[in-house]
């Protein structure tokens, strides 16, 4: 499976991946990965919003997924503004697994780990994270590391 790449920029986030004014491709899982956790998925009936915002997010197009209850992305969007503790990343663990759960569910990799921690840098707490995602012979594993999570799901706009 190809896709467009996607990649992320210090100044706009995530955005398509080129070089020399070209668009780069990805065979492998990254991209898929990424739209998976960095996508809004919406928000469920009892979720708190961040800053009492009324709006749930996620893809309007899910509402007519073929799979009945298939969804489009994460809810690591509503920890944007929450304290780092331990309630918190047992959220976020949650939610980037349960956002990385369909590429199991669908063959694209045998067994998928999403893994949050808390990490000091610069006297400033952030959350990392990890994604091992183990795939059908012969592709062997793949691992994913994001020094800053909150820095990625802290934007205003809508996910990617």
């Amino acid at each position: 499976m190809t896709d467009i790449a996607i990649g992320w920029h210090e100044q706009t986030g995530f955005d398509l991946a080129l070089t020399a004014g070209e668009l780069e491709t990805d065979t492998g899982l990254v991209t898929a990965i990424l739209c998976s956790l960095f996508s809004w998925r919406e928000a469920e009936p009892g979720d708190p919003l961040p800053d009492g915002d009324p709006d749930p997010k996620g893809w309007q197009g899910d509402r007519f997924a073929r799979i009945n209850g298939d969804r489009i992305g994460s809810r690591l969007w509503l920890l944007r503004r929450a304290v780092i503790s331990t309630d918190t990343l047992a959220r976020a663990r949650a939610y980037g697994s349960e956002a990385l759960h369909w590429l199991v569910e669908d063959g694209a990799a045998a067994a998928v780990r999403f893994e949050v921690w808390r990490d000091l840098r610069d006297s400033v707490w952030t959350v990392r994270a990890r994604v091992t995602v183990t795939r059908h012979a012969p592709e062997g594993p793949l691992s994913l590391d994001f020094d800053d999570l909150w820095k990625r799901i802290a934007r205003d706009d809508d996910g990617l």
